[in-house]
């Protein structure tokens, strides 16, 4: 028996496919970046424990074209987020915080040291400028040195005050190194901010090892979805 097997349609599919590759490809590699993105995002939230939830959005993607392709998956180095997570990406110390940066400009402490809430004391963002402002740290490169008129209000209003204990003033020289607050003139300071050592973090998260799990995993899933809705375009 012979069989004839007209290839027309068939060599046109594949002319035209080879013609869409670029575009096949694009949209694999954006899919592939995208998922990268989100995997990175989900395992930030799962191993480490995040007082903003906000803190993953460091992760960014640049998308391939047809002209260039190739997607980037990265994180934004400029990003506060970056700040706060590259210690938990590298490994070792990590980057000060404006109080801490103030701190050390003003030389109460020294750049091998860091600041760390006391123990069971959580400090939000408005108390931290209150304790700039009355110790009177802000500086060009911290808080901005003007109170608004609402947090001048507060201030009169707050009878809270604050002050620094260090090895080399006898007042406090008794007291571990940190940021007290004493309510009124009567009260026993609290330890609020301790001046500890700067710490050692490991490595948690690896990046890239998280990316190339993600392409074995995905890429050719993405590659055959694009192949298969060029192949209906094309007809």
């Amino acid at each position: 028996m012979t069989i004839n097997l007209d290839t027309t349609g068939f060599d046109k599919t594949i002319g035209s496919l080879s013609k869409q590759l670029p575009y096949i490809t694009m949209l694999a590699l954006n899919n592939t970046a995208f998922a990268a993105q989100s995997d990175l995002k989900n395992i930030v939230k799962s191993s480490l424990k995040l007082t903003n939830q906000k803190m993953p959005n460091a992760f960014r993607v640049k998308k391939a074209t047809k002209d260039n392709l190739e997607a980037r998956t990265f994180v934004d180095e400029f990003s506060w987020q970056y700040k706060a997570l590259v210690h938990h990406f590298e490994g070792g110390d990590r980057e000060r915080k404006g109080t801490e940066k103030a701190l050390q400009y003003a030389g109460v402490m020294g750049k091998d040291k860091i600041l760390t809430p006391s123990g069971g004391i959580r400090i939000n963002p408005s108390t931290y400028v209150r304790i700039m402002s009355f110790l009177k740290l802000n500086y060009k490169a911290g808080y901005a040195a003007n109170l608004s008129q609402k947090s001048a209000a507060r201030k009169r209003k707050d009878n809270t005050k604050y002050f620094i204990a260090t090895k080399r003033d006898r007042k406090t020289s008794h007291l571990a190194e940190g940021i007290y607050a004493r309510i009124g003139d009567g009260s026993s300071p609290q330890s609020i901010l301790t001046i500890s050592k700067k710490p050692a973090y490991d490595k948690r998260i690896d990046i890239d090892e998280v990316v190339q799990k993600t392409i074995d995993l995905k890429f050719n899933t993405f590659f055959n979805e694009a192949m298969i809705k060029a192949m209906k375009t094309s007809r």
